[in-house]
């Protein structure tokens, strides 16, 4: 069983990659919506400890579809512009690389400011209908969340920006070239409970 990939590389020496990375999610997204099923996954081969990286891929089994994809008017308007490289589709074997997840955590929003004030009116609002004592420190704590990188995206129903937190999960078990079943979410991405699909991690930084 193969999948199938391109590549695009972000030009521009002082590019923004969580801007980026944000604008291509939004197309994958807008397409996935009207070309069920949510089959096309992404990866980011230059994900550092301190970025996404100046990268993304995207990686399907049907080479038609993806090259579909390829297609969108906003990935030929950035190469037009030299801002986007984009690469022609390859083949990839199960079992050629690392196979990762890059999982959208949305328990990462919880720890902004403006959602914890969220959180902390909503209990005490919840305590006071009790007729509870309200105490902000059980909300409050602070938890230990893994590494993680923020991707700019569009809301599709209101024009507005709003974040994803993404993170890499290493070290998926992927014995006998068999697929890993679970598909992704409309992002291309894993998420904690849905979502368990995985994808190559090539790793171009180190290639």
């Amino acid at each position: 069983m193969k999948r199938y990939y391109f590549s695009i590389n972000y030009l521009p020496a002082d590019a923004d990659f969580g801007l980026l990375s944000g604008r291509c999610i939004t197309a994958l997204h807008y397409f996935v919506i009207n070309n069920h099923p949510f089959d096309i996954g992404i990866s980011f081969p230059k994900w550092s400890c301190q970025s996404l990286g100046g990268a993304i891929e995207f990686f399907c089994e049907d080479k038609a579809k993806l090259a579909l994809f390829k297609e969108d008017k906003y990935f030929s308007m950035m190469a037009d512009h030299e801002i986007f490289e984009i690469g022609e589709i390859s083949s990839v074997g199960y079992g050629e690389h690392e196979e990762v997840r890059f999982v959208r955590n949305q328990a990462v929003d919880k720890m902004f400011p403006g959602a914890m004030r969220r959180r902390l009116a909503r209990a005490k609002k919840r305590a006071e209908k009790r007729g509870e004592i309200f105490d902000p420190t059980k909300i409050s704590r602070s938890k230990v969340v893994d590494r993680f990188h923020s991707s700019f995206l569009e809301s599709q129903s209101t024009g507005q920006p709003f974040m994803i937190h993404i993170q890499l999960e290493r070290s998926v078990l992927h014995g006998n070239g068999e697929k890993e079943e679970g598909g992704f979410s409309s992002y291309g991405l894993a998420t904690s409970r849905m979502h368990s699909g995985t994808v190559p991690f090539r790793n171009i930084e180190n290639m």
